[in-house]
């Protein structure tokens, strides 16, 4: 039985039974923790949260970072204890709330020591759930049971879950599925850009979480868009309808109708915004879109000379080389127009020489 009431994602993941909960490791922690959910409805909200934090740690890494992180963690709580400062883990996380405390210094080492096992923890994720992209149904299609990352350059993977929705991810985009994905629930957790066409099952509403937002549907189709360092996630609905939640309290949820978007900041939501032509706002989804995030700018050149069937020389001896480029293009643009539009922001300059293309300094 639980007895403590929790106010906060720090008490959540510091507490031992609350992760053995979340990595099903010990029924009776679940069972617990499963009536205290029960009993503590409005805390609902906190509990997602929570559990976000932990998926965002086990997708941030792999088996061959856990040592090198455990030791930053390490590192970096001896140095806020020295400093006598609480501050949250990661920037890349939700913020967590600060709960005043007679010893500081204990709950710095409870979080740390829970940070220490949830990095822990991410091995056994990894080993458990690894990614079956082998089986190939249709042309491009690929069969997966829990992760999946799209790590080609501006090209969008596509993907049949379980339950036999489709699902196209766009560059530098991954996705988990939830525990027991098809069977309790249909939860998937994004990172970037994804589009859905959700299979019906009135009894299984399809989850997405994304940023701080959660969009629920049926049997539907849409996109969700929430890359790192964009200030908002963006849902777009193709046909059926939806409903987005924030995962911060006091933030309204809104349904969409089809040809609506909405973007959902941290603590707002803008107004529902109707798109006349969403077949343009989802092009990228069509393979019509070259989407570029944080990617070295020889490997944007190359996926440039890959998709025009043109030589490009000159970068390698460039210090622009290595830069990491973030854009989109649109597939129809010539690739003169475009290697304008990146000469004008990087500050270099091209010319053609015998059908070939070579990049100055």
């Amino acid at each position: 039985m639980i007895l403590q009431d929790f106010n906060t994602i720090e008490e959540l993941v510091c507490d031992d039974t609350f992760l053995s909960f979340y990595f099903q490791k010990n029924e009776n922690d679940v069972l617990d923790w499963e009536d205290w959910q029960a009993d503590n409805q409005e805390r609902e909200a906190l509990v997602k949260q929570a559990f976000l934090l932990i998926d965002r740690m086990s997708l941030k890494f792999d088996e061959s970072q856990i040592t090198e992180k455990l030791t930053d963690f390490q590192a970096f709580f001896k140095e806020k204890i020295r400093e006598g400062i609480r501050n949250k883990v990661s920037s890349d996380y939700p913020p967590l709330h600060v709960v005043r405390s007679k010893s500081s210094f204990t709950m710095v080492w409870k979080i740390a020591a829970a940070v220490a096992f949830l990095i822990v923890a991410t091995v056994v994720v990894f080993t458990k759930y690894t990614p079956k992209n082998a089986s190939n149904r249709g042309a491009g299609i690929s069969v997966i049971t829990q992760y999946v990352e799209n790590k080609s350059i501006a090209k969008v993977s596509v993907y049949e879950l379980s339950d036999g929705s489709i699902v196209r991810l766009n560059t530098g985009s991954s996705m988990r599925l939830g525990k027991n994905f098809g069977v309790d629930s249909r939860d998937i957790y994004l990172d970037g850009e994804g589009y859905f066409e959700v299979a019906k099952n009135a009894a299984k509403p399809f989850h997405v979480y994304a940023g701080n937002s959660v969009t629920t549907a049926i049997g539907t189709a849409f996109t969700v868009r929430a890359y790192k360092g964009e200030p908002h996630v963006k849902i777009l609905l193709m046909e059926g309808k939806v409903r987005v939640e924030s995962m911060s309290e006091n933030t309204p949820s809104v349904e969409l109708m089809p040809k609506q978007q909405v973007l959902m900041y941290d603590t707002k939501v803008s107004p529902i915004e109707n798109i006349q032509n969403i077949e343009t706002a989802s092009r990228w989804k069509d393979g019509y879109v070259m989407t570029f995030k944080a990617t070295p700018f020889k490997d944007v050149v190359g996926a440039l000379s890959e998709y025009y069937k043109m030589p490009i020389t000159g970068f390698e001896k460039i210090p622009l080389a290595e830069a990491n480029i973030t854009a989109e293009f649109d597939k129809s643009s010539s690739l003169s127009s475009i290697l304008e539009a990146l000469a004008f922001a990087n500050g270099f300059t091209f010319s053609i020489q015998n059908d070939t293309i070579k990049i100055n300094k």
